[in-house]
């Protein structure tokens, strides 16, 4: 009940500057006891953690000792469980079981750049990606050139920031872009 009424109460903007400082002040206040009960749900998930995390270790290490037996099997069986190739999935009346070919890769031994060296000398620059990208970093340095340039704008977003006072949990600073807030 206590939860509901927060998320139906509305807050008016302050009139003063000491009405502001409340809300500064309570702002602190309620983010102390969201850190606060952060860490004690981060404390009773841990101690849950530490409880069952061995019983779902000796699950998996099951499952995965049940999987390469299963494999074991169908590899020595698999002539007569796929029909000598004609199939690709096994059904048993409790699930399946099959192999698939995955996606090729590419696997690279060696450095690249003796990769791209061969692959020049072999003439396959078909192998060969150059890629053209923006450097916003440049732009960033550049502003006003970067702005003459049609599709490209510079923006800062601004922030509100509000840092209530040191207490028990030390410094607390909550910025949010104003676009948010609006």
């Amino acid at each position: 009940m206590k939860g509901q009424i927060a998320k139906r109460a509305i807050i008016t903007p302050p009139t003063s500057k000491e009405e502001a400082a409340e809300y500064i002040r309570q702002i602190g206040e309620h983010q102390r006891k969201v850190i606060s009960q952060r860490a004690i749900l981060e404390e009773k998930l841990e101690k849950i953690r530490q409880k069952e995390m061995p019983k779902i270790e000796t699950e998996e290490r099951i499952i995965e000792q049940l999987i390469k037996a299963l494999y074991a099997y169908a590899q020595q069986n698999r002539e007569e469980l796929t029909e000598k190739g004609k199939l690709k999935t096994v059904s048993f009346p409790t699930g399946t079981i099959g192999w698939r070919v995955g996606k090729a890769l590419v696997v690279l031994k060696g450095k690249k750049e003796e990769i791209i060296k061969r692959c020049k000398e072999a003439g396959f620059f078909q192998f060969i990606r150059v890629k053209e990208e923006i450097d916003k970093q440049a732009m960033l340095n550049e502003q006003e050139k970067a702005s003459e340039i049609k599709g490209v704008t510079i923006k800062q977003r601004e922030k509100f920031v509000i840092e209530p006072g040191v207490e028990k949990f030390g410094k607390i600073k909550i910025s949010k872009n104003t676009e948010e807030l609006k």
